[in-house]
Order: C-alpha cells, then sequence, then structure tokens
C-alpha cells in the first residue's frame, strides 16, 4: 500500500505523499531533454564541453538527492478547512471538486491512483496502490475529511 494515511496531533486526516509520483517523471523527462540539448550544443563548441559534463552531471545528482528526500506531508486541516502540503496551504476545502480514484493499467498490473482534483481541475498526487479495496478507503478517508465526493475515472 502507498496510499499511507495517518492521523496528526490535532486530529487531522494526513497522508504522506511519497515524492516519486509525476514530479520524479517530470523531472528525469526535464534532465534529459536539457542534457540531449546540452549534448548537442557541446559537439558544436567542444572547449565548452567540460562545463556541459559538469551542468549534467549536477542535474542527475540533484535528481538523485531529490530521489532520496522523505516524503511528503498533505494534512487535511479540518478545523480551518485547508489542505495543507508539507505546511504550505495548498488548497481550500471549498475549492476540492472532488476526490479521484483512478485505475492505470490491465489487469493484474493495475495501479489504483488517489488525488485531489480542484475545481480549475488541477490535481494534487496522494498516493496509489495495486489493490483496489486499500485505494478506495484511502479516497473514502480523504472524502470524509473533505466532504467531497469520491469520483472514479478512466485511466
Amino acid at each position: 500500500m502507498q496510499v499511507n494515511i495517518a492521523q496528526s496531533r490535532r486530529g487531522n486526516l494526513v497522508i504522506s505523499v511519497p515524492r516519486t509520483g509525476r514530479t520524479w517523471l517530470f523531472l528525469v523527462s526535464l534532465v534529459a531533454a536539457i542534457g540531449l540539448g546540452a549534448a548537442s550544443f557541446f559537439s558544436a563548441f567542444p572547449q565548452w564541453a567540460r562545463l556541459g559534463g559538469t551542468l549534467i552531471a549536477g542535474s542527475a545528482l540533484a535528481l538523485f538527492v531529490w530521489r532520496l528526500l522523505p516524503s511528503g506531508r498533505v494534512e487535511f486541516d479540518a478545523r480551518n478547512g485547508n489542505v495543507l502540503k508539507d505546511g504550505w496551504r495548498v488548497a481550500r476545502f471549498g475549492e476540492i471538486e472532488c476526490v479521484q480514484l483512478t485505475e492505470r493499467g490491465l489487469g493484474e498490473q493495475a495501479l489504483y491512483v488517489v488525488e485531489r482534483r480542484l475545481a480549475g481541475g488541477a490535481l494534487l498526487f496522494l498516493g496509489y496502490s495495486k489493490d483496489q479495496i486499500e485505494a478506495a478507503s484511502a479516497a473514502a478517508r480523504v472524502r470524509g475529511a473533505v466532504g467531497r465526493p469520491v469520483e472514479v475515472a478512466a485511466g
């Protein structure tokens, strides 16, 4: 189970969100694109190749460090009606359209992703599970915390 749910000292629902969600994929893609562009540039200007190698190695090291960072923490502050991520307010309960449960993949390879969708369409990744019942249970707990419905979306 990758949707790690707990309760804070104040009684709020807290979810530990792995930093390897979409952000990880985005960062890898970004570094790969920049690396390929830099390699092309530095092949045309070999005198800058050492600087390019340093930039590419530094970017790879930054990705490695990002991967090692502890999980993020999403807290549903019932008293103030806020969603906090790592202590920063990211949304008010009133801005949340629904809790979204999405099945991605087929058969035994399926993952069930739990996200919170804002009225503007933005999604906040909360976690995933290979077990549909565990993911549905996590989505129901978030629904109970924010008072919004759970929607099942096609992957």
